[in-house]
């Protein structure tokens, strides 16, 4: 008999258990209650935790025949889902990015000729993809996650949202004991061991939770679940104030202490408010082999910072600023030298596939000592990149190793009074092990003045924040403030919650503007209250072909907002509303609604909508703030979120008290009109 898992007011059937050996022969069990049996030799037991709405799933085997050292138990799952299956899922494809990189990030960005021709700027997404097997997949580089609307979503995948007969159904899977749980065709969970064995210790693989909401029934998947989510960890550091990053600004050819210095005392020199700046890849005394990058030896290329790390960390903390730091999960992309090793004092693990080390998949002390010398070398964060290889570090697949090396790394980071932003790591061996960390890149790299990758950039970012807000502070990735579509990207990232940071390369060219209206005058950045996410209206539709326009809806100091964007494939002007039945949260009482960059503002009536129409790429911002007594405040004028600096201290029917942090026109309805008042930076003023 199949099992039946009870979750909140709808049943997941567990109707197949199919077993893979180590000689690739498939069986298929039976199974009376919670336990099945294959041919005899093999035992597998489910077990649940949680009740009522939020279910974690979980088993333990046992088999006289070794499972495969793959795929070694599938469970297909019966889904009660509603007519025609409304379902977004979360799944590693392979980014449409073709020649994206080497057009625009290593040519037109850094004024170098392309070395390759233009990608599309209309590509088919999402592309049809075939089953791959797990060498396939390795090959593929599995670090980002891509949304995929509709019910034909690949192998692999982590996550999913469903419309049930009767609410929402929530899907995750976990990293956890001995296995790591992928999402396959068909409603199937496969369950990864990474090596042959004959016992699977009590693994979670699964959590499931229901709501008649379905932010509710995400945020209930990841609350049962061993995932620490975000709002139980401390709010990274960087999150508050202006970044800048070297990447974008000079990639791999020319970062070199010099340029950082020109660039970010040229942006400083204008008046931009920076907090922080990382030093991005290209920094390290490297070797090549095979095309590989390996870290030769412990420090920078003396070549690029002939005084060391330090005094370039020295430079930029004497203008007021936090310093990060880049690296890799192991160290490097190609990983380390023995003379590497030696120098830090420490053992690693050797990678016959790329001749180097890394560090080893038992964790040890390789992390204490790196972390330890970043630390010393004074930096105050890191970016750890390439984390998803945690997977592919030959012989240790495991769930265990991989979860080993996490703590290993976060442990050191945090013990060294470090903060950490983590990078290529959308694989469920990374962020299921977030037990400090609390940053994530939530698409694949921004690629400056790509028409098409900036649609593909705000629509990934936007759905994958469905999930993984839970989990961290999204973080959308660096910007270029003239890039032709630096608005919508810079409004994006407004909404996100999470880290804010350029990586101009001409600080002559720097918008200003833009980043004033991002920032207020000494560099704290303009955000939303908690990371904003998709409407409701556009859960299970499609902004890039089905001709709507994409919304991500948050609130700032308590006022709903919503960024609209038109990500449309084909270029097509849309025209789309708003509705506040359709926020994630719930809106009360009476509003007006005012559009940030139009200007246009109204009453909002029972079951009417907000019209906006917008060209390709464009954004538009609106408001709903709450009428009392007639009056409503918009907030201070020249702000992609208008109420950021405002704090109201008195709401009754007879006045409305506030005070703003900065100098500014302050914008409010009153008895039906628009009115501009001057304001000076922490004066009461009332209206």
């Amino acid at each position: 008999m199949p099992a039946f898992i009870k979750v909140g007011e709808t049943e997941v059937e567990i109707s197949k258990v199919r077993v893979t050996y180590i000689d690739g022969k498939t069986v298929q069990c039976e199974g009376s209650g919670n336990e099945f049996v294959c041919e005899k030799s093999t035992l597998i037991r489910l077990r649940e935790r949680g009740s009522g709405n939020s279910v974690l799933l979980g088993l333990e085997a046992t088999s006289l025949t070794p499972f495969s050292s793959e795929f070694a138990i599938h469970l297909s799952l019966g889904l009660r889902l509603k007519g025609e299956p409304r379902v977004l899922t979360t799944t590693p494809l392979r980014g449409p990015y073709g020649d994206a990189y080497k057009y625009y990030s290593g040519g037109v960005a850094i004024d170098r000729t392309p070395q390759s021709p233009p990608p599309p700027d209309n590509a088919v997404y999402p592309p049809a993809v075939a089953d791959l097997s797990h060498d396939v997949y390795l090959r593929n580089f599995p670090c980002w996650c891509f949304p995929v609307l509709g019910s034909n979503y690949p192998n692999y995948s982590v996550f999913m949202l469903a419309e049930t007969q009767n609410g929402y159904l929530a899907l995750a899977t976990l990293s956890n004991g001995d296995t790591t749980a992928f999402l396959g065709r068909g409603n199937v969970v496969s369950l990864y061991t990474g090596k042959s064995v004959s016992s699977i210790g009590q693994s979670w693989f699964l959590a499931l939770s229901w709501s008649n909401d379905p932010y509710s029934a995400v945020r209930g998947a990841v609350e049962v679940s061993p995932i620490r989510p975000r709002w139980e960890k401390a709010k990274p550091s960087m999150l508050n104030g202006l970044g800048w990053c070297s990447w974008n600004a000079l990639m791999l050819e020319d970062l070199r202490e010099g340029e950082v210095l020109r660039i970010v005392k040229g942006l400083m020199e204008r008046g931009v408010k920076l907090s922080w700046a990382l030093i991005d890849d290209g920094w390290q005394d490297e070797v090549k082999r095979d095309g590989l990058r390996i870290m030769k030896r412990l420090g920078a290329d003396p070549a690029k910072f002939p005084k060391g790390l330090s005094n370039t960390v020295r430079e930029l903390k004497s203008m007021g600023l936090k310093v990060g730091l880049w690296h890799t999960l192991n160290a490097h992309w190609g990983g380390v030298t023995r003379e590497f090793l030696d120098q830090l004092g420490v053992e690693g693990f050797y990678a016959p596939g790329t001749n180097s080390y890394v560090p080893p998949p038992w964790g040890g002390d390789f992390f204490d000592k790196f972390e330890s010398w970043v630390r010393d070398q004074g930096f105050d964060f890191v970016k750890v990149d390439n984390q998803w290889v945690i997977h592919a570090v030959p012989d240790h697949l495991t769930a265990r190793a991989g979860r080993a090396v996490q703590l290993a790394l976060q442990n050191a980071v945090y013990s060294n009074r470090m903060d950490s932003i983590n990078c290529m790591s959308m694989s469920p061996d990374d962020y299921c092990n977030y037990v400090h960390s609390n940053v994530m890149r939530t698409s694949e790299d921004y690629v400056p003045f790509w028409k098409g990758g900036a649609k593909f950039h705000l629509l990934f970012n936007a759905y994958n924040t469905l999930p993984f807000s839970n989990i961290t502070y999204p973080d959308y990735d660096m910007l270029v403030t003239y890039d032709p579509y630096a608005k919508a990207h810079a409004v994006a990232r407004v909404f996100s919650g999470g880290p804010i940071y350029l990586s101009d390369r001409h600080p002559e060219k720097t918008d200003v503007g833009l980043i004033r209206s991002m920032t207020l005058p000494w560099g704290e950045v303009v955000r939303v209250d908690e990371p904003s996410l998709p409407t409701r209206d556009v859960l299970f539709r499609d902004p890039y072909n089905d001709g709507i326009l994409l919304k991500l809806a948050g609130r700032v100091r308590g006022v709903p907002a919503v960024a609209l964007f038109n990500v449309d494939r084909e270029g097509r002007e849309v025209e789309d509303e708003v509705r506040v039945d359709s926020l994630p949260f719930k809106v009360e009482g009476e509003r007006v609604f005012y559009k940030v960059f139009s200007g246009q503002w109204g009453s909002l009536r029972q079951g009417e909508g907000v019209k906006v129409r917008l060209r390709e790429l464009e954004t538009e911002v609106i408001l709903f703030p709450k009428v009392v007594g007639g009056k409503a405040v918009i907030g201070i004028e020249g702000l992609i979120l208008p109420p950021y600096p405002i704090e109201v201290l008195e709401e009754s029917e007879k006045a409305i008290k506030l005070r703003s942090a900065i100098d500014g026109k302050l914008v409010s309805l009153a008895q039906g009109q628009l009115k501009q008042t001057p304001v000076l930076a922490n004066k009461v003023v009332e209206l």
